[in-house]
């Protein structure tokens, strides 16, 4: 994923790790359709499948 704040690439998967300390992950198991940046804690919506999907096709090019 890309920050749309700060601009830097992280894992979705650290993303949802910086979300535990919400009480809305807690609740709902991080099914907020948010993934808060490791860095600078800005939530950035869930990337479609399409936009993922667009992000590798540009990394192997």
């Amino acid at each position: 994923m890309k920050c749309g704040f700060c601009g830097r690439e992280f894992p979705e998967e650290a993303g949802y790790q910086s979300c535990g300390t919400c009480p809305l992950a807690k609740l709902k198991g991080n099914s907020c359709g948010m993934v808060k940046c490791p860095y600078c804690g800005y939530e950035n919506p869930k990337e479609t499948g399409l936009v993922k999907k667009i992000r590798s096709l540009r990394r192997k090019a």
